[in-house]
């Protein structure tokens, strides 16, 4: 529709609102002058038109603290990310050790980053070292890259690939009889 008809329209639209009329409905598109510097105006009334009724609700005010107080209320440490950590494959079972670590490692923030630790520091909600993302004897293009989890190390401060990355490393350990939380020192 082209934006001078969309005026128009939106024009019968707002005045329709106490205006009665019958079920005729007619196309606009032919009273609209075809001109940049012309607009002409008509009321409903003049078209014959009826338009559906509606109500307007007034969106509330949306906090997204209020809703990072209502999944820690629910789940506890972090529990903002719960819901996406059991989509990704964690289990409840696995949740108040996973939560805790989210907790003590990044604070819950998934732009956290520790230079500190070796291979370019770590990244995100788990603290994921550059080690398992980095070019190493074992892994050429890097663990996590071989996984398909990731393409580069900075793709870790997606909570989602954080979490995913985090779970196959957990899973790397449990597989090979490890205490699957290892890389946390837990």
């Amino acid at each position: 529709m082209r934006p001078i008809t969309k005026a128009i329209l939106a024009i019968c639209v707002i005045s329709s609102c106490a205006t009665p009329s019958n079920n005729t409905v007619v196309d606009i598109t032919p009273l609209v002058k075809r001109s940049m510097n012309t607009v002409v105006i008509v009321t409903p009334a003049q078209l014959q038109v009826k338009l559906p009724t509606t109500t307007t609700e007034v969106p509330l005010a949306f906090d997204i603290g209020d809703l990072i107080d209502e999944q820690r209320n629910l789940h506890g440490l972090c529990g903002e990310f719960h819901d996406l950590a059991i989509a990704v494959g964690w289990t409840e079972d696995q949740w108040p050790k996973l939560s805790h670590i989210v907790d003590r490692e990044s604070r819950c923030d998934v732009r956290a980053h520790n230079d500190a630790d070796p291979m370019s520091g770590s990244r995100g909600l788990m603290q994921i070292n550059g080690y398992w993302c980095k070019s190493v004897k074992y892994n050429p293009s890097g663990w996590l890259q071989a996984k398909g989890i990731l393409t580069i190390c900075d793709d870790l401060y997606d909570p989602k690939t954080n979490l995913r990355a985090g779970l196959a490393m957990w899973k790397y350990n449990d597989d090979r009889g490890k205490n699957g939380w290892s890389p946390w020192n837990l």
